[in-house]
């Protein structure tokens, strides 16, 4: 089975199987896929989240005949899920198949046969995580499509970056180089900021709140190199040319604001930089802008 999962989302796929290092993503085992991460057991189904890209999914371990079809996964409409305080968002939820049922929740929990009915346009006026699923007799429900809407002040929240242009092969000294130019975007990536095509280097600086002590992971997708400190410890080196690679590294953070630096530089070819975090408490997701002040 292929899928394709939009920008800045994730979402739960299900695939027959008896044992889950039959699942491979292309040619190599799904568990160990960039962006796939096992989740658990439906019935004999592995359960992986995965984070947006394209992705094709197939097993050697099915035993018994699939006789059922999936529904279409839904698709959530949705401009920018970066929201300022005191706005609201229509958000409508579709489904390339007819006579669906889709079923969405908007507490983070995924969605089942007892979820609340999708009807008419959602109203989004604070920090949410919307899941949807798509039901159909005589059919097994879709995959599960989600949404993180997050709401920032921006006088408190927000990332300083520095733009800085040469030709690198690996991250530079920035202490050394002469920004030019600079700004404030409230997620780490590329789509807010005006970058040339190739030849510059990006330094990215907030403070992150830790909601609770414990141990969080963070990732770094990129194309080039990148890397990614807290407290002014390296915690995940991506660094060296190279097409997108996700990396990740561990650290255990008390309750609190850390600082935060994320470096990236691009030589030439495509530009990819996201930076998604995860915890026994919070699911892997993009670091949301209201957990992101400014320094």
């Amino acid at each position: 089975m292929g899928c394709k999962i939009p920008a800045n989302t994730t979402a739960t796929v299900y695939i027959p199987t008896l044992n889950k290092e039959d699942v491979l993503e292309g040619n190599r085992l799904a568990s160990k896929s960039d962006g796939v991460s096992f989740q658990g057991w439906d019935e004999n189904r592995a359960v992986f989240e995965i984070k947006s890209g394209s992705y094709t999914f197939s097993s050697n371990g099915v035993r018994k005949a699939i006789t059922k079809k999936y529904v279409s996964s839904p698709k959530i409409s949705y401009k920018d899920t970066v929201l300022e305080y005191g706005s609201k968002l229509n958000t409508e939820i579709t489904c390339d198949d007819i006579d669906v049922i889709i079923r969405y929740t908007l507490d983070g929990r995924e969605p089942d046969e007892n979820s609340m009915i999708y009807t008419k346009p959602i109203e989004i006026e604070q920090a949410t995580v919307l899941k949807a699923k798509s039901f159909k007799d005589r059919f097994n429900p879709s995959m599960i499509t989600q949404a993180v809407y997050d709401f920032i002040d921006p006088n408190k929240n927000g990332i300083e970056w520095k733009l800085y242009k040469g030709a690198f092969k690996k991250l530079p000294n920035f202490e050394t180089l002469k920004e030019i130019s600079s700004g404030t975007v409230y997620q780490f990536g590329l789509d807010k900021i005006k970058v040339p095509k190739h030849n510059f280097a990006l330094e990215f600086n907030s403070n992150i709140l830790i909601k609770k002590d414990g141990e969080y992971e963070f990732y770094i997708s990129s194309n080039d190199g990148s890397k990614l400190y807290i407290d002014d410890r390296l915690i995940v080196n991506n660094d060296g040319e190279h097409g997108p690679k996700q990396l990740s590294g561990s650290i255990f953070l008390k309750k609190g604001k850390h600082p935060i630096k994320v470096e990236y530089f691009q030589s030439g070819g495509s530009t990819t930089l996201m930076v998604h975090y995860r915890s026994q408490e919070l699911s892997f997701q993009i670091i949301p802008g209201s957990v992101l002040f400014k320094k």
